[in-house]
């Protein structure tokens, strides 16, 4: 364990920070970006570029400690907006995918329709051309051309035939012409939706690259940091995995599946804090709870914003281990409450899985599955 002191140093750091409520423009990060690590050699930075002033360097070790902070909260949050964003490029993704389905449906109902209208026009018009040739089609050339009773009866029963199929052919000529207008109208309406999809998607994806690249060169800049920080400012940052004096097998079993989530988290002590990880060996805040309750069972959204409207809402008063409790006016922290005051949280970069205050930071809301 570190000493009394610097725990203090640490908490007093990431309280003046919490206490900054900073928001911060919504960029992303993409699936794929290389993982930070703690020991990575800083990555090639333009100081002026995506930055409206330089940041100046920290004076001493406090400084160092809390500008690295304050930067890698900053990027916490941008990349869960990063998340949310990608969610609704999907969302999108999987409109203009039904919309496809849709136009190749109506496409495929209007040839069946026209095939019906060929068909009964080809009927229609076999009738059309025989009366046009003088066919005997009605009762006075019947009854001029019979030779006897007989014949006359004969005759009108065949042409009583004759014009009921005719009508027929008439009256499937006309549906099946309604039904291929409809067919037609759909198709009509579902290139127009397919359509509007597809720009939909295309601008989400475009803003959602612009965003990534902008989480990259944040990224890139905490990485610098990093790097130039000595082993001691390492450790302050890192602070230790759990308060002296909290013990996790004391806590206690609050029912739910809640409860089985934490149990889970707590197995993730000291696994480090990488942006848009989910587990097993790597978190970011929301990917921690995911992954949690995922294992449990309890399929939860990905970002802590969308976490927060899960399950059912708490009082604090009535908080219990294994609810899930957000952070910040943005909802971009999250963790799961162990008792005493206390949640298991992956926290940001540098700092691996521990157990911390939730008086640390601010509180948006607390869940409970």
């Amino acid at each position: 364990m570190r000493s009394t002191h610097l725990q203090a140093t640490t908490r007093g750091v990431v309280a003046v920070v919490a206490a900054l409520g900073m928001t911060f423009g919504a960029v992303s990060v993409a699936a794929g970006d290389p993982e930070p690590a703690p020991d990575a050699e800083p990555a090639q930075h333009d100081e002026h570029d995506g930055q409206d002033e330089p940041t100046p360097d920290p004076e001493n070790a406090g400084d160092a400690v809390g500008r690295m902070l304050e930067l890698a909260r900053e990027v916490e949050e941008t990349n869960q907006r990063f998340l949310a964003g990608q969610q609704h490029v999907d969302e999108l993704l999987a409109v203009q995918l039904e919309q496809d389905a849709r136009v190749a449906g109506a496409q495929d109902l209007l040839d069946a329709t026209q095939e019906r209208v060929d068909a009964f026009q080809s009927a229609v018009n076999v009738v059309a051309i025989a009366n046009y040739r003088g066919a005997r089609t009605n009762g006075l050339q019947a009854l001029i051309t019979s030779a006897s009773p007989q014949q006359l009866l004969d005759q009108l029963s065949v042409l009583d035939r004759i014009n009921l199929d005719t009508h027929d052919r008439i009256a499937d000529l006309r549906e099946a012409k309604t039904e291929a207008e409809q067919a037609r109208s759909e198709a009509q309406e579902a290139a127009r939706d397919a359509s509007r999809a597809r720009e939909e998607a295309e601008a989400a994806q475009a803003v959602l690259e612009a965003e990534r690249r902008g989480l990259v060169e944040q990224i890139d800049h905490v990485r610098e940091l990093y790097a130039s920080m000595t082993g001691a400012d390492r450790e302050a940052l890192a602070g230790d995995l759990m308060p002296d004096g909290f013990d996790p097998a004391e806590i206690v079993d609050g029912g739910g599946v809640g409860y089985a989530a934490l149990q889970v988290a707590l197995t993730r002590l000291g696994k480090p804090y990488v942006w848009g990880a989910t587990g097993p060996d790597s978190f970011d805040c929301s990917g921690l709870v995911q992954w949690s309750f995922g294992e449990v069972g309890v399929d939860t959204s990905r970002t802590a914003a969308a976490q927060s409207t899960d399950g059912m809402e708490v009082a604090l008063e009535d908080i219990r281990p294994g609810d899930i409790v957000t952070f910040y006016p943005g909802i971009s922290h999250v963790g799961i409450y162990a008792g005493n005051g206390m949640m298991v949280h992956a926290s940001t970069f540098g700092v691996p899985v521990k157990i911390q205050p939730i008086e640390d930071f601010p509180i948006h809301n607390i869940r409970r599955y």
